[in-house]
């Protein structure tokens, strides 16, 4: 089994943002140039830091490959960016593919009308029984962050269609797909492998300032 951290960063509390882009690759400074909302332009950077932070090594190694960032150096290293509201979160892994997805509570919305048309009908049934609103939409959250983890680890075939990935009744993954959601405050966090694994999570400040 291999161990994993999810590191996680409140956006909304980092405000030298630019001292970070000065020290990403020139590939990531590229796509950074492209970039022009400035809330997807703090998640971009924060992520790029947090893949360096996760694995110890510095931000200009991390490069952009064709469909995810990369190690430039360490073609056997994986890591998975997601970003929601405030919250910024990577996992890495020197051996192993893990996909991860965050959601963060999201406005009020029909989630049973949602589920009928994105998942199966046993997992859209289970959605439609819960017994609130609030219940409704974590079940949603709980489904749609396992797909997504899913797609990132490049475990698509196994997340969708028929044979449901999820099982309602024990709420877990079924079959190849090994699954964690956690809870961090008021986020829902999932992680998604093809081989069994723990998981913590761990929220860290940021970089320090420098005077």
């Amino acid at each position: 089994m291999i161990a994993l951290t999810v590191l996680i960063i409140d956006s909304s509390r980092i405000a030298d943002r630019d001292r970070l882009a000065a020290s990403l690759s020139s590939s990531c400074q590229a796509r950074l140039e492209r970039i022009i909302a400035p809330e997807r332009r703090r998640q971009f950077i924060l992520g790029r830091w947090l893949m360096a932070q996760a694995a110890g090594c510095r931000q200009d190694q991390i490069i952009e490959a064709r469909d995810y960032p990369a190690y430039a150096d360490e073609p056997d290293w994986h890591a998975s960016i997601s970003h929601s509201g405030p919250y910024v979160a990577v996992v890495f892994s020197q051996s192993a593919r893990v996909g991860l997805d965050i959601e963060f509570p999201a406005r009020q919305r029909d989630w049973s009308a949602l589920a009928e048309r994105a998942f199966t009908k046993d997992e859209a049934a289970w959605i439609a029984a819960a017994i609130s609103p609030e219940q409704r939409r974590e079940r949603f959250q709980r489904i749609w962050t396992l797909r997504e983890a899913a797609f990132k680890a490049g475990l698509r075939e196994l997340a969708t269609g028929e044979p449901a990935a999820f099982d309602p009744a024990s709420e877990q993954a079924i079959g190849e797909l090994h699954w964690r959601n956690l809870r961090h405050g008021s986020c829902h966090l999932s992680l998604a492998c093809r081989q069994p694994f723990s998981a913590t999570i761990v929220e860290i400040p940021g970089p320090a300032n420098k005077s």
